[in-house]
């Protein structure tokens, strides 16, 4: 049985979503200094909704025991906000090449936190490929799990949105 697929429920989609990017929305915390939290998605929420040319997406696939696709996505107003508090900017930053790079270790830090959590949870052995920038959500493979990172930064706010394209998670691999 996939972990994605339409005979999982709804609920144990979000709660294994959920379980392994908790941490992660603790280490961005940290690293940023802004309060973030992970959220439930609303529905296939960012992963179905229409591309916005003005969206930032970075892409990291995974593979291995857990082999599939893990795609952040938000606002280029959140992107910009995101960017440069990493780089100890007062002020947003256009989308150039520093921007872009600390976006893309935004993701990095994210995945790499989501992978240690599959191998501390399930036992299960991922490796993460570089991450890059896209314009497009990727299709096929199984339908997407959704979750969020929320919080604020004075009048911003803050929210990231998280796609799981999952490509052979069971739930026996999850349960072993």
């Amino acid at each position: 049985m996939v972990i994605s697929g339409s005979d999982m429920t709804a609920n144990h989609q979000e709660v294994f979503l959920l379980q392994v990017l908790k941490p992660a929305a603790e280490a961005i915390s940290q690293l940023l200094g802004i309060p973030l939290r992970a959220e439930a998605g609303d529905g296939a929420g960012a992963c179905s909704a229409p591309d916005r040319a003005e969206d930032i997406l970075t892409s990291l696939m995974v593979s291995g025991d857990f082999s599939g696709e893990l795609v952040m996505r938000l606002s280029s107003h959140t992107g910009l906000h995101l960017a440069a508090r990493l780089l100890g900017s007062a002020q947003n930053l256009p989308l150039n090449q520093r921007a872009s790079s600390a976006l893309l270790e935004l993701g990095n830090i994210l995945a790499s936190v989501f992978v240690t959590e599959l191998e501390n949870q399930f036992a299960l052995s991922s490796r993460l490929h570089p991450p890059r920038l896209i314009t497009d959500l990727p299709q096929g493979g199984s339908p997407p799990l959704h979750c969020q990172l929320r919080g604020a930064d004075g009048d911003a706010d803050i929210r990231v949105e998280i796609c799981l394209i999952a490509n052979d998670l069971k739930v026996s691999d999850l349960n072993s």
